[in-house]
């Protein structure tokens, strides 16, 4: 990862990953990567270091709250209801400590 990382940033190009979690986030930390999207369910000690680094973090947060907002609408079953849920306290407790937040879509102009 380091290799494609430094390549891109010898063209002034900043490069992101969608790590979630405490391995694939530390990874891509120590990879040099400058934005994490989403990135929770992290340990403190990753929090710390996403904080040291001043790593721009998109959180996501967006996506988990319409899919809470349509369980009903959309009979989400018992399962998937508590994995996003256990995502959305993640989120809350990881996110109190960025230092750089972001927003972003995956909207593109037609």
């Amino acid at each position: 990862m380091t290799e494609a990382v430094d390549e891109a940033h010898r063209n002034q190009l900043y490069v992101s990953a969608h790590p979630i979690g405490e391995a694939p986030v530390r990874l891509a930390l120590e990879g040099g990567i400058d934005v994490i999207e989403h990135g929770y369910g992290i340990s403190p000690e990753t929090r710390a270091l996403l904080v040291a680094k001043g790593t721009i973090v998109v959180s996501t947060i967006s996506q988990l709250y319409f899919h809470r907002a349509a369980y009903d609408a959309y009979h989400y079953p018992q399962w998937e209801r508590e994995v996003y849920e256990r995502h959305w306290a993640a989120m809350q407790r990881d996110f109190r400590w960025v230092s750089r937040p972001a927003c972003g879509t995956r909207s593109v102009p037609i």
